[in-house]
């Protein structure tokens, strides 16, 4: 008897069938995967960009109350020279 090597067309037409099926359900899902990676993605980048301006404004608030603090220290120490010379 004479083995053959090989498979069948009809072995073949099966996986053919079983690949489309199985590619017709993934499809879907995999758009649905897609769509709400964009979506995270969107969200991911706009909560950066409200971090990043929070950020920023955070340090500006610094700024301001640190010159503030100068400012102030610059009045007490012209004060107190201003009342240094009137004791003299």
């Amino acid at each position: 008897m004479v083995q053959k090597k090989g498979s069948s067309i009809i072995e073949v037409l099966v996986v053919v069938a079983i690949a489309a099926i199985l590619t017709t359900i993934a499809i879907p899902a995999f758009n649905v995967f897609i769509g709400n990676t964009r979506t995270s993605a969107v969200a991911n980048e706009s909560f950066c960009e409200s971090l990043k301006y929070f950020e920023t404004s955070e340090r500006f608030q610094r700024s301001i109350v640190s010159s503030d603090q100068v400012l102030k220290s610059k009045i007490r120490r012209e004060k107190g020279s201003i009342e240094e010379q009137i004791e003299s």
